[in-house]
C-alpha cells in the first residue's frame, strides 16, 4: 500500500493595519485592511481555480487569521477550526513595536540567547531573520525562542492529522514570521524574503510516517 501523503496549503493572513504601520504584531490583535480582505478573497479564488479544495481549514485564533480564513472559505464552505498554537511568533516585551523604533533600542546589559549576545534592536532583528539552526535559540526579551515557535506550530498540525486520518487536503491560515520559520525548517529551500500577505505555500506530509516531505 502506498504511503498516504497529505497536501498542506499554508496561507498568510491578508494585510493588516499593523502591517501598513510596519509594526511587529506578534500575538496582539490588529484588523485586516480593505486590501487585506481582498487578498484573502483572491487567495480562495486562486486555490479554487487550481482545483484545490481543502477538507478543512485550520487557523490561528487571532482575528486577522480568522477573518482571512472565513473570507477564503467563501470559495469552499468547509469547517474553519481555530487552533491556539498556530498563532504568530511571540515578540515578548516588544509586541506591537514599530520596527524602525525597535532597531534603535540598546540592550544594557546585552540580551543573551544561549551563546548569542545581542547588543541592540538592529542586531536582534538580524539574528531573528537568520535561519542557521544555531540561531533557533534567539528570542525577544520575555518572548519565545524560534525553536519553541516551530515546535508548537508543527505539533498542532501533526496532532490534528493524527486524529483526523481522513484529511487529504489541509488549508492553514497563519502568520508571516512563524510561517517562514516553519517552512524553512521543513524545506532545504530557505525563503530569502518574508512571506507576503495572502500568499500560498504548499508542503506535503507523510501521514503514515509522521513527517514532512521536502
Amino acid at each position: 500500500m502506498a504511503a498516504k501523503i497529505v497536501k498542506i496549503y499554508m496561507v498568510r493572513h491578508g494585510e493588516t493595519f499593523d502591517n501598513v504601520e510596519n509594526k511587529m504584531s506578534g500575538q496582539k490583535e490588529t484588523e485586516l485592511t480593505e486590501k487585506g480582505k481582498r487578498q484573502a478573497l483572491v487567495a480562495g479564488e486562486k486555490l479554487k481555480e487550481k482545483g484545490i479544495c481543502p477538507d478543512v481549514i485550520l487557523c490561528s485564533p487571532l482575528s486577522r487569521a480568522v477573518n482571512t480564513a472565513n473570507l477564503i472559505n467563501e470559495s469552499f464552505g468547509v469547517n474553519v477550526i481555530r487552533k491556539k498554537d498556530l498563532q504568530e511568533y511571540y515578540f515578548g516585551d516588544y509586541e506591537g513595536a514599530k520596527i524602525e523604533e525597535f532597531e534603535k533600542i540598546v540592550f544594557s546589559p546585552p540580551h543573551v540567547c544561549g551563546d548569542v549576545m545581542i547588543h541592540n534592536g538592529k542586531e536582534m532583528r538580524y539574528y531573528h531573520g537568520e535561519f542557521d539552526q544555531k540561531y533557533n535559540v534567539v528570542f525577544f526579551p520575555n518572548g519565545e525562542t524560534k525553536q519553541q515557535a516551530i515546535f508548537r506550530f508543527l505539533k498542532e498540525i501533526e496532532s490534528y492529522l493524527a486524529e483526523n486520518k481522513d484529511v487529504d487536503n489541509l488549508l492553514i491560515v497563519a502568520h508571516g514570521a512563524i510561517m517562514r520559520f516553519v517552512l524553512c525548517s521543513i524545506s532545504m529551500n530557505i525563503l530569502t524574503e518574508k512571506v507576503k500577505n495572502g500568499e500560498v505555500y504548499e508542503v506535503c506530509y507523510s501521514a503514515d510516517r509522521g513527517f514532512f516531505v521536502d
